[in-house]
């Protein structure tokens, strides 16, 4: 936009060299001439601002639609901030300053008596080389914008495809806290498996279950020591942990490769038992048979007892789709007191608005003062994790379509300002037999040469940058060959169809009244 904004006060200052010539022949210093630009400018950009504030608000209006309930519920919120408004307002202030110095140094240092003798057009062609800069820099943000945007779509795209390893369809999923001082001890465990009983007869429930994280956003980890290793306390191997009802496996659709799952008998007056998934297995059991084979969960300087791995399950993405899976031990809801805050995973036939309500039922039935929260559906809590590549890839499509259209106007308004400066030449050229094609081949070359310069610049940069934007990425580098070749032959077909115009138009010149013109 600054870009824009210089170069058309550069060509609009061109054309009124002949009257600041006048101006400074009269007595007027220079900067007096100086401040009159910089005044313009400013002025500009207030109206600018003012417009752009209140398109700001309006758009903010609709923000909240585009941030995920969890995040609304940690009191997020989009609005404006006075903060970044007056930061904003300083930059503005500071970027129309900055947009009228070029056009005042460009009038001050003009002499009065050589833009008299031959109306300003002199200093006009020397002011064509800045401009051509800028369309060049422009451009060039466009392709780091456009390609920053291309590559976290595909990253997007890529996330879409990834098999979980479960079946999210058709579960929803909510959260319970259950005060200590109502549920102590084995209560708390006995209140969700009596709500797991209840959940399950309601018609149109296929499985229910109660776990302390859910895929994909399992994060808990522990250290553990396996029987027959001997490793020292400092190096002992960590593994996520997730207590789990009986049929949680059956609730997200995975199966068992081995052993069996838990069951209602695993208590705290039966042996302490666990499952693990084929991660766990293949890393820390190397091949070995795994059920059967004991463990002691938890740090050394706690009080641990003897784990009995009964079950092998399949691996599924418990750390989100662009994270390998981790290696993870289940442990039973009965044997683990401490748990009193789970989750509880509903799978039915039935839409998500009318599964929650028949959990609200279940739990009042069971104590009419205990809440749920956090309700969302699996493939919501899916979506969810990649919600930083989806917002990325929004803003930066965004930004990179606005910066696409600047960069439209910024080559058609300095390719029309050089088409109009070199009417003259055109007339000459097309009077001694030039043809019109090659006249509008003339302005294209000297388009594409400008497009071909900003995009080699703009690719550099995303290059040179693409460390930063790795960790947003999946399945796609930073040096994709397929968005580059897409983005730079997009933005070169952009900046073309921009400069037809003038380029058609400086074929139609008629010689004679351009001559006579001039």
């Amino acid at each position: 936009a600054c870009a824009n904004l210089t170069n058309l006060f550069l060509a609009r200052t061109t054309t009124r060299q002949r009257e600041l010539a006048v101006r400074l022949a009269l007595g007027a210093g220079r900067w007096r001439i100086a401040r009159l630009l910089l005044t313009e400018s400013l002025l500009v950009a207030a109206a600018g601002a003012s417009a752009g504030l209140l398109i700001a608000y309006i758009g903010l209006r609709g923000a909240p639609a585009l941030i995920p309930g969890q995040f609304q519920m940690l009191g997020l919120e989009a609005g404006l901030n006075m903060r970044v408004l007056w930061w904003s307002a300083g930059l503005t202030a500071l970027s129309a300053l900055l947009v009228g110095l070029a056009p005042a140094l460009q009038a001050t240092r003009t002499d009065p008596h050589d833009s008299l003798k031959t109306d300003g057009r002199a200093s006009g062609a020397r002011a064509g080389r800045l401009r051509q800069t800028l369309v060049v820099a422009e451009i060039a943000l466009s392709v780091v914008l456009a390609l920053g945007a291309g590559l976290l779509m595909r990253t997007v795209y890529n996330i879409q495809r990834v098999d979980p390893g479960f079946d999210p369809e058709g579960v929803v999923t909510m959260r319970l806290t259950l005060p200590r001082e109502r549920y102590p001890g084995e209560a708390a465990g006995a209140f969700f498996d009596a709500l797991i009983e209840r959940l399950s007869a309601v018609p149109g429930v296929r499985a229910v279950s109660a776990a302390s994280q859910f895929p994909p956003s399992g994060s808990f980890g522990t250290q553990f020591q396996l029987e027959r290793a001997s490793e020292p306390s400092s190096t002992l191997p960590n593994a996520m942990i997730t207590v789990a009802s009986p049929g949680h496996f059956e609730t997200l659709g995975v199966p068992l490769r081995a052993g069996r799952g838990f069951s209602a008998s695993d208590t705290l007056e039966t042996d302490r038992v666990a499952i693990v998934n084929e991660a766990f297995a293949a890393r820390y059991l190397r091949g070995d048979e795994a059920v059967g084979q004991r463990l002691a969960i938890g740090s050394p300087d706690r009080e641990r007892s003897w784990t009995t791995i009964v079950g092998v399950v399949r691996d599924f993405r418990n750390s989100g789709a662009t994270r390998p899976v981790r290696p993870e031990i289940y442990i039973p809801v009965r044997q683990q007191l401490v748990w009193n805050q789970l989750f509880m995973l509903v799978r039915s036939d039935m839409p998500s608005s009318s599964a929650v309500p028949a959990v609200r039922q279940a739990v009042a039935s069971l104590d009419p003062e205990q809440p749920i929260y956090a309700i969302q559906t699996l493939e919501e809590a899916i979506a969810l994790a990649s919600f930083q590549q989806r917002i990325s890839a929004m803003l930066l499509g965004i930004f990179a379509a606005v910066a696409l259209v600047l960069a439209a106007v910024g080559v058609y308004g300095v390719m029309s300002y050089a088409v109009s400066a070199r009417t003259r030449e055109i007339g000459v050229r097309l009077a001694i037999g030039a043809r019109p094609r090659s006249v509008v081949w003339l302005v294209l070359r000297q388009v594409l040469t400008l497009s071909a310069i900003g995009v080699g610049i703009g690719i550099g940069v995303l290059l040179a940058a693409g460390r930063g934007l790795e960790t947003l990425l999946y399945g796609v580098s930073a040096a994709d060959p397929l968005t580059i070749v897409a983005v730079a032959l997009s933005l070169t077909a952009v900046a073309v169809f921009a400069a037809w115009g003038p380029a058609a138009r400086a074929g139609r010149v008629d010689p004679i009244e351009a001559l006579r013109y001039e």
